[in-house]
Order: C-alpha cells, then sequence, then structure tokens
C-alpha cells in the first residue's frame, strides 16, 4: 500500500474532502496542518505556491479537485465506467463552477460589493446549483448521482452544501430540493456512521479454471466465447476498456489480446487459444486426420481475415473506401466459393466429419463479423451449402441461447455541441480528431442560444451527447474522452499527475476570464495587461518547471496525454484571444513541446482545415 501525507492549513476548506476520502476508505495518512504563520516560509517550496499538497510515496501532487479524483479512484468511489467517470466528473464541474461563485463572495473587500455577493450566492448562483443537482439525481432514480452506490459526485456535492452552511453560518440550503436533501442526510449519517452509507463492496473472487482477456467487443475473442458457451463451461469473461490497454499492455505476453488464463498460466494468439478449446470440448476432430481437415479450413479463414484487415483497417484512408469495395466484391465471393465448394464435397453438411467441429464455427464466426462490422447481410445468401449449415448453427440451443444474451458492441455515438467558435470546446474537437474519432460537430449561432439554453443541464454549453445521453462541462468532457482514447495516463498516478497540470492550467483560465471579461470595462485593459505582463508568466513557469523535471519532453510519463493538449489548447486559445504570439518563446522546453504537437499528423491536418470561426 502506498504511504500518504496530506498538507493543508489547520482548516477545513479545500483539503476536507481528501480527509473524508480517507476516513471512508479507512485508509492511514499523515495529515499535516500548516500554521499561518507557516505558510509563507513554506509557499516558495510548493509545486505551485498553493495548498493542499499529497504526497503519494515521496511525490508530491498539488491541485484539490485532482487530489480528491485521485483518491476516489484508488478507493472505488469513482464509478466503474467511463461513462460513469464522465457522469462523476460532469458534477464535479457544477460543484467547481459552484465553488467559484462562493469563492468570488467570500474574497470580496468591499462590504457594499460582500454584501451583494453573498445576496446573489444565496438567493441565484446556489438554488441554480441545487436546481441542477436535483435534476440529475432524479433523473438517474437511485438516490446517487450515478450508479446506485456512493461516488465522489455525490461526496464533493455534500461537502460543498456543508462547507457553505457553515461558513455563512445558515442551514436548510437543500430543504426545497427533496432529492439533493436526502443525499445529504443519508452521507450526513452514513459519515458518522459508514455502515449506513451504500459503499462499493468488496468481494473474494474464486479463481476459476478459465479467465478470458479481450476488449469489450467481440472481434478475436467471440469464437472462444462461442465455444465456452457450446461446452457450457464456466469461464470469468474478462472485458477491458481501450483507456485501460497501454497500462495492461506491457504486462501480457506479446503486447496483444486476448489472452486465456488456465488455473493462473496465461497464454496468447487467438488462433492457438480456440484451437485448444476445441480440442478440450471435442470439436476437433476424431483422430489426425479430421483435425488436419479442420485446420485447413480454420487457416483459409485466416487467409479471408488478414485480406479484410488488410483493406479495412490497414489500408491508406484515401484508399480505404475503394480497397474495401475491391475486397467485399473481389476477394470474398472468392473465399466463399472455397468454403461452399470444401462443404459440398463433404457431403455431410459440415465441413469435417458428420458433426460440428471448430471449421464450422470458425467460418460462421467470420461471415457474421464481416456481416456486423461492416453492416452487410447475406454474404452466404447465394451458396444453399453455407446457407444451411450457418442456419443449423444459429438454432443450435446453446448458440441461440448465448448469442441473444450476450452484449451488444455498438461503437459509441457522439455529438458535440458549442458556438460557432473554438472556446471551451475546441479541445475535444482535437482530441476526436487525435484518436481519428468520427463525431458530429453542432455549432450553433448566437441568436439561437436563448432558445436552446433552458433545454440544457445547466444552462451552458459545450455539451456532449454520448448515444443519446447528454453531459456538460467542458474538463468532464475533456477528460472522459482522453480515457476513451488511451490519453489519460497508464494508471491512478499518472492521472493525477495529468489532473494536476489541468487544474493549474484551469486556475490559469479562470484568472484569464475575470481580466478579459468580469473586470470593470473601464479599467478591462489595464487588468488584462496586467494579467499577461504579470500573472502569465507566474504560469508559464510552473509550466515549464514541471516540463524540465519531468525530463521526458511530456508532463507525464513520455507521451502525449491531456495534461500537455490542456496547456497547448489554453496558450493557443489566449494568443489568438489576445492577438499575440510567442507567449512561450522565454520557455524551451514548451517551446519544443508545442512544435511537437503542432506537428503531430492529425493535429496538423484538423488545425489547417478546422473553421476560422470566432465569437
Amino acid at each position: 500500500m502506498p504511504s500518504y501525507k496530506l498538507t493543508y492549513f489547520n482548516a477545513r476548506g479545500r483539503a476536507e474532502l481528501s480527509r473524508l476520502l480517507f476516513a471512508l476508505a479507512g485508509q492511514e495518512y499523515e495529515d499535516v496542518r500548516v500554521s499561518r504563520e507557516q505558510w509563507p516560509e513554506m509557499k516558495s517550496k510548493t509545486p505551485f505556491g498553493q495548498l493542499p499538497l499529497l504526497e503519494v510515496d515521496g511525490k508530491v501532487f498539488a491541485q484539490s479537485v485532482a487530489i480528491s479524483r485521485y483518491l476516489a479512484r484508488e478507493f472505488g468511489l469513482y464509478g466503474e465506467t467511463n461513462l460513469e467517470m464522465l457522469a462523476i466528473d460532469q458534477v464535479v464541474g457544477l460543484v467547481q463552477d459552484a465553488v467559484n461563485s462562493s469563492v468570488k463572495a467570500y474574497h470580496e473587500i468591499d462590504s457594499q460589493k460582500k454584501i451583494q455577493f453573498l445576496k446573489d450566492l444565496l438567493e441565484a448562483a446556489i438554488p441554480h446549483f441545487l436546481s441542477c443537482c436535483e435534476k440529475l439525481l432524479r433523473d438517474n432514480g437511485t438516490g446517487y448521482f450515478v450508479g446506485d452506490k456512493l461516488t465522489l459526485a455525490d461526496l464533493m456535492t455534500w461537502n460543498f452544501i456543508n462547507g457553505t452552511e457553515n461558513r455563512l453560518k445558515v442551514s436548510g440550503l437543500a430543504d426545497h430540493f427533496p432529492a439533493v436533501k436526502d443525499l445529504f442526510n443519508k452521507v450526513s449519517k452514513g459519515i458518522t456512521a459508514f455502515s449506513s452509507i451504500n459503499l462499493p463492496s468488496c468481494y473474494q473472487l474464486d479463481m476459476p479454471n478459465y479467465k478470458l482477456t479481450y476488449f469489450d467487443s467481440r472481434g478475436r475473442a467471440e469464437l472462444a466465447r462461442v465455444l465456452f458457451a457450446l461446452a457450457g463451461q464456466d469461464f470469468e469473461d474478462v472485458r477491458i476498456q481501450r483507456q485501460d490497454w497501454p497500462a495492461l499492455k506491457a504486462s501480457t505476453p506479446f503486447g496483444q489480446l486476448p489472452l486465456l488464463e488456465i488455473d493462473g498460466k496465461i497464454f496468447a494468439e487467438s488462433v492457438a487459444i480456440v484451437t485448444f478449446l476445441a480440442k478440450e470440448f471435442g470439436y476437433y476432430g476424431k483422430n489426425p486426420l479430421e483435425s488436419l481437415a479442420i485446420d485447413q479450413v480454420v487457416f483459409l479463414v485466416q487467409d479471408a481475415v488478414n485480406a479484410a484487415v488488410r483493406a479495412l483497417i490497414e489500408s491508406p484512408e484515401d484508399q480505404r473506401a475503394l480497397l474495401g469495395k475491391q475486397f467485399l466484391e473481389e476477394e470474398l465471393p472468392k473465399y466463399v466459393a472455397l468454403f461452399e465448394k470444401l462443404l459440398v464435397e463433404s457431403g455431410t453438411g459440415y465441413f469435417v466429419g458428420n458433426s460440428l467441429t471448430l471449421a464450422d464455427l470458425y467460418v460462421w464466426d467470420l461471415i457474421g463479423t464481416l456481416e456486423s462490422s461492416i453492416n452487410i447481410q447475406g454474404i452466404v445468401s447465394a451458396h444453399p451449402s453455407l446457407a444451411t449449415l450457418f442456419t443449423n448453427m444459429d438454432n443450435t440451443e446453446r448458440i441461440k441461447t448465448y448469442v441473444a444474451s450476450r452484449p451488444a458492441i455498438i461503437m459509441a455515438r457522439y455529438k458535440l455541441t458549442y458556438f460557432d467558435a473554438r472556446g471551451r470546446a475546441e479541445l475535444a474537437r482535437v482530441l476526436f480528431a487525435l484518436a481519428g474519432q468520427e463525431f458530429e460537430d453542432v455549432r450553433i449561432q448566437m441568436q439561437d442560444w436563448p432558445a436552446l439554453k433552458a433545454t440544457t443541464p445547466f444552462g451552458q454549453l459545450p455539451l456532449l451527447e454520448v448515444d443519446g445521453k447528454v453531459f456538460a462541462e467542458s474538463v468532464a468532457i475533456v477528460t472522459y474522452l482522453a480515457k476513451e482514447f488511451g490519453l489519460y495516463g497508464k494508471n491512478n498516478l499518472e492521472s493525477l499527475a495529468i489532473d494536476q497540470v489541468v487544474c493549474l492550467a484551469q486556475d490559469a483560465l479562470s484568472a484569464a476570464v475575470r481580466a478579459m471579461f468580469e473586470s470593470p470595462e473601464d479599467k478591462r485593459v489595464l487588468i488584462a495587461q496586467k494579467f499577461l505582463e504579470e500573472e502569465i508568466p507566474k504560469y508559464l513557469a510552473m509550466f515549464e518547471k514541471l516540463l524540465v523535471e519531468n525530463c521526458t519532453g511530456y508532463f507525464v510519463a513520455d507521451s502525449l496525454t491531456l495534461a500537455d493538449l490542456y496547456v497547448w489548447d489554453f496558450i493557443g486559445t489566449l494568443e489568438n484571444r489576445m492577438r499575440t504570439q510567442g507567449t512561450v518563446s522565454g520557455h524551451p522546453s514548451l517551446v519544443t513541446l508545442f512544435d511537437n504537437i503542432d506537428n503531430t499528423e492529425r493535429i496538423k491536418t484538423y488545425v489547417a482545415s478546422r473553421p476560422a470561426a470566432q465569437f
């Protein structure tokens, strides 16, 4: 177990949620409380001149949101899927918006302005926040924001309400929001009696004889799953998410999936795996000659698979449509004709012998995979022997039951909605471009916004729609996409380091917004100039320091992540908005990083072709 040290002032503030997470997990940690007198001397020794700090096995991280997200992931309070994590991050972003509104009121020096800010906070900002929370809780219908268990989303909301009531010496903020009130009371009670909170349960895992590991899709593992189903053999069906693959890859025998684990011993190569299972379950012929005939069909199928991959996946993008068409119209019919010929010659209705074998299953799986992946039907309709074989297989009881119950693997459909400008949606667009992922890029006009605003979750843009479900909060959106596309680190500690940079960039962005949008109009030019000359250099120095300390040319680990893209996007947006250039010119590590990002092929192509639309 790692050792933890949390450092903050002797107060609740931005560290209290982390303390709560440690308490809920029953995790020991060193709770260092710094006095206000000690802080000036200590400040220059911290990464960003701020608290809290979390030290994990001696390595120090800053940014309270990054810290709490890391701890939530460590302690099982951050959702079970990337989509649940997006829903949690959406709430985290919503809470942060409310926190920012509160801070403005708390820190105001002018007494008259402070009274007005506090009035606005209690009468407008907090009710808006709570109404958004109420809607999310009602939509989920479980008493929690996400799933049916306590997560960081619930704790962060509770912590904000509790902290606000303590700070302002008020009570009952959630009284007019019944779902929020129920959650608040449940968490309040559970914090003093943990058993009353529906925490994620730990369980004892009995090691099965077989464990099959693959992506959450059919692909090269589906035939193995069918063989298990056909044999009535229990197995552990481990389905990993794409964003988890980089961390797992190095630990596999050949850096690939699927893997079959048999009593703890691991094997790779899909053909080897299904051949073994077919032998185990009696689908590999009754003698060596039948096994040879089965192998002949299996390797003919492999030739067809390789041809399909070359045409449909590995071909140059500008030639893919043509090569895919040639494969479907010329090469595939040749293979199907060969399969039909072998079946006719066998004379039994099966490729080998007079019963189902791996040969039949292999051809059936190939055609089924092709039809589902390229959305065509009837590939074997002109080949009666194949059509009859496939019908018989489809009606085999165990295959029929498995196919009816297997997960429907559908590629996520994305729709991103924002104004016809770059702004807070541009990084999401860059992530889609970098991943080569298609999405619907909805750009609305300013005059259409008032009518649309009331229909959005929080009255703001951007929105990301994933298979019809809508999410808000730009940071939550790009974090989700980075996870989906493998740009969020290889482990939880790397994710924490990424969050640290993202939150620091968010601080810089908030400072920029205050200077350029929220300052009095008669002072805006002066304040913006001061921001560019005084505050931005401080942030750039911090970014440069982090890059230098990592020594790889990237903020985290040795490859591009959301951290690099977030800082790059922030500086690009700032320069575009302020019509300046060379913001990072005095910081060589940042210059090199930005040059590398600018010259990344997919980013370069996207930037060259993106609309020039601005506010």
